[in-house]
């Protein structure tokens, strides 16, 4: 098994305890994540990512605007839920791929500013979510 973490721009490998630096890109698979966001789960469905990182995606069946590196493996998105009164929530996140007998759970992790609109309050706005899809590797 095998555990790919991203930190900043540097790409570590952690492969049964053992810690190792490894170069190259990851790609961003698209289809169906399974996303679970501060206690609610739903789908954040990947489009697309062109060449120049550009995300094309929904979470929550809400439009998202937004970036994948695929060097960092650094996300990046802005999900609108309908109007310009503090609905937009603010995401950025990592990418993780364990690998086992050639199959890949590929996982996003990170957190979400929201503003009042969009679930946030004064004393609780940023919440953790990860999302999760199995693809070929």
């Amino acid at each position: 098994m095998r555990l790919r973490m991203t930190v900043c721009t540097a790409v570590t490998v952690l492969v049964l305890g053992t810690l190792t630096s490894a170069a190259g890109a990851t790609n961003l698979p698209t289809g169906d994540w399974s996303i679970f966001a501060n206690g609610t789960v739903g789908t954040l469905h990947i489009a697309s990512v062109d060449g120049a990182g550009n995300l094309t995606a929904t979470a929550f069946g809400n439009q998202t605007i937004g970036f994948y590196n695929a060097v960092s493996n650094q996300i990046l998105f802005l999900r609108n839920q309908g109007s310009l009164n503090g609905t937009q929530q603010y995401s950025g996140g990592l990418q993780v791929v364990q690998i086992s007998a050639g199959a890949c759970t590929y996982a996003l992790q990170g957190s979400f500013s929201a503003y009042l609109g969009g679930g946030g309050t004064g004393s609780n706005f940023s919440f953790g979510w990860v999302a999760i899809i199995n693809a070929p590797c």
